[in-house]
């Protein structure tokens, strides 16, 4: 098992290299979720009138 600290510099030096990657995910996620929402409340007042 390797130790704490050689733990936390691979993860540091993974984080560095994906972090505009998940940046990018996060953001996808975001919009789809935005778009998503608003189709849903569009289709709850299309029901509604």
């Amino acid at each position: 098992m390797c130790s704490l600290n050689e733990f936390q510099e691979s993860s540091q030096r993974f984080l560095r290299a994906d972090n505009y990657i998940t940046i990018l995910i996060l953001l996808i996620v975001e919009v789809i979720d935005r778009l998503w929402w608003r189709a849903l409340m569009q289709d709850e007042k299309a029901k509604a009138s």
